[in-house]
């Protein structure tokens, strides 16, 4: 059972006749958070993780602020996003969702099918 839940994480993003490239799930939601997290107006994700915590953080952990899923090389994106208060919600949580597809695109090579954001808090800088 937990060697099917391994697979169903895994994915290959490019194969040829010299091997093949897998790329597990937490890697795609790695490239989602660090994009959103560099987002200005965007103070942390989720539960206050801020932009040096998020290569460092273990599966369990990332998964409070950002969620993927991948069906047939689509991804869809789920975000929790604190907001530096001032910024318009509606913009900055926009230009995240921008900055999530074209990074995820870029870098991982499969179509961004949404990006969903909860925005869980507004945020003032000390």
């Amino acid at each position: 059972m937990a060697n099917e839940a391994e697979k169903k994480m895994k994915h290959v993003i490019l194969e040829k006749e010299a091997g093949r490239v897998v790329i597990d799930e937490e890697v795609v939601a790695k490239v989602a958070a660090i994009a959103a997290a560099d987002t200005e107006g965007v103070i942390s994700l989720g539960d206050n993780l801020v932009r040096e915590q998020i290569p460092k953080l273990s599966r369990g952990a990332l998964a409070k602020a950002v969620k993927v899923e991948i069906e047939n090389n689509e991804v869809t994106v789920y975000l929790s996003i604190n907001i530096d208060f001032g910024y318009s919600i509606p913009k900055t949580s926009a230009k995240v969702q921008e900055r999530v597809e074209m990074n995820v695109e870029n870098m991982i090579g499969y179509k961004v099918r949404q990006v969903n954001i909860k925005i869980a808090g507004v945020v003032m800088k000390a």
